[in-house]
């Protein structure tokens, strides 16, 4: 069984379903100045791993992804 996601990796899959790009850091307002950066790296990270997206001109969700974005809306 696959964890939920997490209030993050629904953000960044949506905003990668939007423009094939990540979330913009004004979305990650709870994170300390540079802090951003790092923790949407680690969600992009862990979104690669499981399979919902795939990077190459950007980003782009897999079927896995769509589906998931889907369960989560």
């Amino acid at each position: 069984m696959t964890k939920p996601l997490s209030k993050a990796m629904i953000r960044e899959l949506r905003a990668m379903d939007l423009d094939g790009n990540p979330s913009d850091p004004c979305d990650w307002d709870h994170a300390p100045e540079s802090l951003w950066f790092h923790a949407r790296d680690r969600v992009i990270g862990a979104l690669l791993k499981r399979g919902l997206i795939v990077a190459d001109c950007g980003y782009t969700l897999t079927d896995a992804g769509r589906k998931a974005l889907d369960a989560n809306q």
